[in-house]
């Protein structure tokens, strides 16, 4: 097989990685066009994506990964040969990686290959909409207890409506109809 044509599947891709086959990939859904993307960045894959699927963009992508298959061939081999390199892995440690960065090259342009770009953010780790959440809560909970101390309080401020309106009182009827009376209210 020199060529597969694939949805990005992660198990389909990671045959693919082991056997070294480029791949040409047509993602349908969820995380199938981030594995097509990133393997593209490797060299070893093309992607159409289906939105603008039509007979002759599917022909460009063949076209241009059958002139250049030698390439894809030899980044696909490249990469092969680290996933199974990792997979030999005995739990050496320091010694496992030191050999691993010699037999996989340490230089810049194979760098590439841990870009930090695909780890997760520190908003994934802290969940900033969580704990926004929860100060939301908290604050309309303090708010809520505090309300009583406010209204105890009311009485004794320099400025407060009750003092400048004492005649006032808000309160709802049966109905539940906002009235207001003119009635004093427990402060003066």
């Amino acid at each position: 097989m020199r060529l597969l044509v694939c949805h990005g599947g992660i198990t389909t891709l990671m045959e693919a990685v082991h056997r070294a086959i480029p791949i040409l990939g047509l993602p349908l859904q969820g995380d199938q066009p981030t594995n097509l993307r990133r393997f593209q960045e490797l060299g070893i894959s093309e992607l159409v994506f289906t939105n603008v699927l039509s007979a002759e963009t599917l022909l460009t992508a063949l076209n241009k990964m059958l002139v250049n298959l030698k390439s894809y061939e030899a980044r696909a081999l490249k990469v092969s040969s680290m996933v199974r390199d990792y997979q030999d892995f005995t739990g050496d440690g320091q010694a496992f990686w030191l050999q691993w960065a010699l037999r996989n090259g340490a230089t810049a342009q194979s760098r590439n290959y841990f870009s930090t770009r695909y780890r997760f953010a520190w908003t994934y780790y802290q969940m900033p909409e969580l704990l926004s959440l929860f100060a939301i809560v908290a604050l309309c909970w303090l708010l809520v207890a505090s309300d009583d101390q406010l209204d105890q309080s009311a009485c004794r401020s320099p400025i407060s409506f009750r003092r400048i309106f004492p005649e006032l009182s808000v309160h709802f009827d049966d109905s539940r109809s906002l009235a207001i009376d003119e009635s004093p209210l427990m402060c003066r």
